[in-house]
């Protein structure tokens, strides 16, 4: 008789997450399951400064364009599964896995700021934008059965998945 129990604690620091693993054997039959919170905070800051020179009729026109953004996202979430393997006979095996994955409040912030300067036309333009944006998941499955077997010389592999989602979100420009 093979049984066995195994778990696994894991975190991390660079996207704060923590994860629980369970595994349980018992001679021919896998149950799993886990459980998983985590959470994202990223900036990210760019400067772009872009140069084009045209010829026209009055000699060179100059386009100068320099662009700012910043994005901030943050989001967090729990995630958990529960699934069973099962070898059935020594060319015969099943198994099943059923996942949710829950999102709670995610935000974007985003700010685009350009300056575009027209030489010698002596011509500016400056551009602002900023867009917010907020979605909350109410739900997410996800799942996956499979067979995997062979009858005669001829291999099985039959997968079945399937993924629902449910997310409201709201966008604010200006």
């Amino acid at each position: 008789m093979n049984t066995g129990f195994n778990q696994d604690l894991r975190f991390g620091e660079s996207d704060p997450s923590a994860q629980l693993n369970l595994r349980y054997r018992h001679n021919n039959l896998d149950l799993f399951g886990m459980l998983n919170y985590w959470k994202w905070d990223l900036n990210s800051l760019r400067n772009d400064e872009q140069s084009n020179y045209l010829p026209t009729d009055r000699g060179v026109l100059s386009i100068m364009q320099e662009t700012h953004s910043r994005n901030h996202y943050k989001n967090n979430g729990l995630d958990y599964n529960l699934g069973v393997n099962w070898q059935i006979a020594e060319n015969h095996s099943v198994g099943a896995r059923i996942q949710r994955n829950d999102r709670f409040n995610a935000t974007t912030d985003l700010m685009v700021e350009t300056d575009i300067e027209r030489q010698p036309l002596q011509e500016k333009e400056h551009n602002y934008s900023t867009q917010d944006e907020h979605r909350h998941t109410f739900y997410n499955w996800e799942g996956n059965a499979y067979y995997n077997g062979k009858v005669g010389k001829m291999g099985i592999d039959l997968n079945m998945d399937f993924l629902t989602d449910k997310t409201n979100g709201l966008q604010n420009w200006c």
